[in-house]
């Protein structure tokens, strides 16, 4: 029995290889369509201090903002895509990025995230050390973003 069906299956697959074979397309191409819009692309490379970040008591998270991004234009947040990735370790990790670690006795879990609007970027940085979340407890350190624009 366990023959028959192997060999049954053999046969059905030689079958569907031949019509695949013989159902191919053949002759000219057709004619080109027409050009698609092209793509454009700004990668920019942005560096905050350990000294700049800043407090936002409403948000609970420390946080710098680049003004005048020239490159993020209208078209650029209505029509396009920002990608964002932190150089840690070498390595670009993309946003947002969770992590978890120990330091001075608590485990802390840090996000770091972003936002962005017409000529500004915002960078966040939240950590959870499920005790405290005040500017006393945590100081981020010194960041390495990338930023890819897309339109």
């Amino acid at each position: 029995m366990k023959k028959n069906i192997l060999s049954y299956l053999g046969i059905t697959m030689l079958l569907l290889g031949f019509l695949f074979t013989a159902s191919s397309c053949d002759g000219d191409p057709g004619p080109m369509g027409p050009p698609g819009e092209s793509t454009q692309w700004a990668i920019l490379t942005m560096d905050v201090d350990e000294s700049k970040w800043q407090w936002d008591p409403d948000d609970e998270c420390y946080y710098y903002e680049f003004r005048n991004v020239s490159q993020l234009n209208r078209n650029v947040v209505e029509n396009g895509a920002t990608v964002a990735a932190v150089l840690l370790d070498g390595t670009y990790r993309p946003l947002p990025f969770i992590s978890n670690f120990y330091d001075g006795g608590n485990y802390i879990t840090e996000t770091i995230n972003y936002e962005y609007g017409i000529n500004f970027i915002r960078f966040n940085v939240t950590a959870n050390d499920l005790f405290d979340n005040t500017p006393n407890t945590y100081l981020p350190p010194s960041r390495s973003f990338k930023v890819t624009l897309m339109w």
